[in-house]
């Protein structure tokens, strides 16, 4: 259905709001009281460029040496804190799921990572990942017999010529995705949702209105995951015929 690691990420989140939230879900008030937490900010015409001001208008000297284009949303972290900037003409649904994946790359790409190398390493080496020094070869000896990264943090921003993401930019934002609709709308919702509404698994513009009404994506989002979870739900049901289920 989803992988492993993404059912840990968005349970360990939920874990740590204590409290899950209803649905449609927007985020934005469970994500500022994590622990680091997120503040959300909304920019109109979002850009590297947009973004670069405000940080530096706060005291933030950052330079995004990346191309020059519109975002839709863009996640800044740095020393346990972190920035979700999102366009704000953005709808309501796509806003949504803006901060959802910037949110998840938050939580598997920094929060994750960090809190794993301060945990087998120690917290001194929380200097090395903020860029503050170089790391030294005893920690990097440490770091790499304790499967860890001592790399600062970089950006996913870079895009090919043809536009598209290029590997390993392109895994990371897959993640970010499955994170981001597990985190709006976890399958096992979604599924239950959908149990009693006739055959099942029914068909994919069933899906996408539960996925568009009741959890509030938008339309070309809820499509895409429709055709999803009702391909991996006709693919449970084969299993389960096969076993004479």
């Amino acid at each position: 259905m989803i992988s492993e690691q993404t059912e840990r990420l968005a349970a360990r989140f939920w874990e740590d709001a204590g409290v899950e939230e209803s649905f449609p879900r927007t985020l934005e008030q469970i994500v500022r009281c994590m622990n680091p937490g997120l503040a959300v900010h909304s920019l109109k015409r979002l850009s590297p460029q947009a973004v670069q001001d405000w940080l530096r208008s706060y005291g933030h000297a950052v330079e995004l040496y990346t191309e020059e284009r519109w975002l839709n949303g863009c996640l800044y972290a740095h020393r346990g804190t972190g920035f979700v900037f999102v366009e704000a003409e953005l709808s309501p649904g796509w806003r949504r799921v803006v901060i959802a994946h910037e949110t998840a790359h938050f939580l598997a790409h920094y929060a994750g990572p960090r809190r794993r190398t301060e945990r087998r390493l120690g917290p001194t080496l929380l200097a090395v990942l903020d860029g503050e020094r170089g790391a030294t070869e005893a920690e990097q000896l440490a770091a790499c017999l304790a499967d860890v990264s001592v790399q600062p943090h970089v950006h996913f921003m870079d895009r090919t010529a043809e536009g598209a993401y290029a590997e390993p930019v392109a895994e990371a934002e897959r993640l970010a995705d499955e994170l981001g609709l597990e985190l709006l709308a976890p399958w096992q919702a979604v599924f239950a949702s959908m149990r009693g509404r006739g055959p099942w698994p029914g068909i994919a513009s069933d899906w996408q209105q539960v996925l568009q009404i009741r959890f509030g994506l938008p339309p070309g989002w809820a499509s895409h995951y429709a055709k999803r979870l009702i391909g991996a739900a006709r693919g449970r049901l084969a299993f389960s015929q096969a076993l004479g289920l």
